[in-house]
């Protein structure tokens, strides 16, 4: 009778070892993937966020020399810079960051010319933060993150 009940106890145990080895790399699956979903979930935000200041600028621009906009914007982990420039075609907004790739930049276009306030690059920082889009009376580029 005891020989039968440690049997069947190491039978037991021998299952659930091989259910775990099984189960591994599945884990391992799992967790490769939630996190290109995370870095991915993060480009996108960051997109939307470069899209939408570059719309923000454009609608400061048709409004005409000394109108102000503040826009919100949710900023993820891992935006390492935030510029706004100006060329001949009109304005760019790009953010800079770190992926597993290594180094993305989202850009988004203007129709006006832009330039960097003296505080944009406090968008370096994860979170919710506001912006003031600025078309100085005195006219030239748009302001962003004044």
């Amino acid at each position: 009778m005891h020989s039968t009940r440690g049997q069947i106890s190491v039978e037991v145990i021998a299952i659930i070892g091989f259910l775990i080895l099984f189960m591994l790399p599945l884990m391992y699956l799992l967790l490769t993937q939630a996190g290109e979903f995370n870095e991915e979930a993060a480009v996108a935000s960051v997109s939307e966020s470069s899209v939408r200041l570059a719309t923000v600028a454009d609608q400061v621009g048709r409004m005409g020399p000394g109108s102000k906009v503040v826009v919100q914007l949710d900023i993820p982990e891992g935006v390492e810079s935030v510029s706004a420039s100006d060329h001949s075609y009109g304005g760019e907004i790009v953010f800079t960051m770190r992926t597993s790739a290594g180094i993305t930049d989202v850009v988004s276009m203007s129709a006006f010319p832009l330039s960097e306030g003296p505080n944009l690059q406090f968008l370096n920082s994860a979170g919710t933060h506001s912006v003031l889009v600025e078309y100085p009376i005195s006219g030239g580029n748009i302001l962003v993150g004044n």
